[in-house]
């Protein structure tokens, strides 16, 4: 029994002095765990010129749909402020953009020749409608109806229409192939100034006889 009496108070000693010993574990000031900080990050670079990406003018083929700045930015340095929009657009000659084109060498020859001589021709650009069908002299292109040089114009205009009746068993509507146009006037007595001229004349010539007379 002194024994277990012994090994109890040994136990309990030890638990004060575990109990005290953690006290002053928990006695000592916790620190405080803050995040990291970076001083150097990656920084996103929103210049423009870094992010335009170049096209070459002479490019045929695009892979991707690139942005109206980068499509039509000028070619070398920033655009010239002092030039119109006419002389900003892209050529390749001095007075525009010339480019190959399948073109009938027959569609051109009498393009070029009624322009030279009519003063019109048909606009070959391929979205052209309406007035703008034609290019130079428009009124003169809607009034022939855009005729070409080769096209011959009709003379004469449409013939008259006649006032036919070749049934043989109606005596007096009977016309045959002297029937009058439709159109044409009969005429039994002159109009007043015609008529006037006629008595200057008859004057004239009896005049004229009684003086020989």
């Amino acid at each position: 029994m002194d024994l277990l009496q012994n090994y109890k108070g040994d136990s309990s000693s030890d638990d004060e002095t575990s109990s005290i010993q953690m006290e002053e574990i928990n006695s000592e000031p916790r620190g405080i765990i803050m995040p990291l900080v970076n001083i150097a990050p990656h920084v996103v670079v929103s210049s423009p010129v870094q992010q335009a990406a170049v096209i070459d003018p002479k490019t045929k083929e695009l892979y991707y749909n690139p942005k109206y700045e980068e499509l039509f930015m000028p070619d070398v340095g920033p655009s010239n402020p002092f030039k119109s929009e006419h002389q900003k657009a892209p050529k390749n000659t001095l007075t525009g953009f010339v480019e190959p084109a399948h073109f009938s060498g027959f569609h051109f020859d009498r393009a070029i020749r009624s322009y030279d001589t009519l003063g019109y021709a048909e606009n070959p650009s391929a979205d052209a409608g309406g007035s703008s069908s034609f290019v130079g002299d428009v009124e003169s292109a809607h009034l022939t109806g855009g005729r070409s040089l080769f096209e011959s114009a009709k003379t004469g205009g449409q013939k008259r229409k006649r006032i036919v009746n070749y049934d043989a068993s109606d005596i007096d509507g009977y016309t045959g192939p002297w029937a009058r146009f439709e159109d044409q006037k009969i005429v039994a007595k002159p109009d007043p100034e015609l008529q006037k001229e006629m008595d200057e004349y008859i004057r004239f010539f009896l005049l004229f006889f009684w003086v020989i007379w």
